[in-house]
């Protein structure tokens, strides 16, 4: 099964908003961290509040749990230390959304803009991946450009493809801007394709 995490339904993959159901080692988690607020619309069509930061701490739990015990999971590769922001109504916070890892970047007027680390649900000790991973598309992107006629495992004919990482007991962590841009999930079969013949074979960058 394919589960989506701050994405909208898309065909064969089930978009979780809250808890995640039971994950087997063969299921595939994709988070967006693009995406990181859910909000839900109030008693008027332009009325809504800010529900959850995605994925909550009970997603991110499994979500660990899942990596470690031989999951995969996909998340769009951005910048790592750049906030993801909106803005809120004041009286939209509530506490146990302000006392997570959102900052407060301005308040003013009644409206408060928020920001939270992209990156934050994964566990302390792989937290240099995303960094690491944003590194190394930099470089082969570098590399790409000044040498266009080398083929590189896991390059299109114009960028990389994704930068994956293999985790605790079979896991995989696998960092895609094919996904940066886009609001659903076109992309992701064929994503799931060079996954299955790459990762799975482990042939990583």
């Amino acid at each position: 099964m394919i589960y989506a995490i701050g994405f909208p339904n898309f065909q064969g993959i089930t978009s979780i908003e809250t808890d995640l159901p039971v994950l087997n080692k063969g299921d595939v988690v994709v988070i967006n961290v693009r995406n990181r607020f859910l909000f839900k619309t109030g008693s008027t069509p332009t009325s809504y509040s800010l529900k959850a930061i995605l994925p909550t701490p009970s997603q991110k739990e499994a979500i660990r749990q899942f990596l470690w015990n031989g999951g995969t999971i996909i998340t769009p590769l951005v910048e790592p230390y750049k906030l993801v922001t909106t803005t809120v109504l004041k009286e939209e916070m509530s506490c146990s959304i302000r006392d997570s890892f959102v900052h407060v970047i301005d308040e003013t007027a009644g409206l408060i803009d928020l920001g939270i680390m992209p990156y934050d649900w994964i566990v302390p000790e792989l937290d240099i991946l995303p960094s690491d991973a944003y590194s190394r598309l930099q470089k082969v992107m570098c590399y790409w450009k000044n040498n266009p006629s080398q083929q590189l495992t896991v390059l299109s004919r114009d960028s990389i493809e994704m930068i994956c990482y293999d985790v605790g007991g079979g896991g995989h962590l696998v960092f895609t801007p094919l996904l940066n841009k886009l609001t659903d999930l076109s992309t992701l079969p064929n994503l799931l394709r060079l996954i299955e013949k790459y990762v799975f074979k482990k042939e990583t960058v």
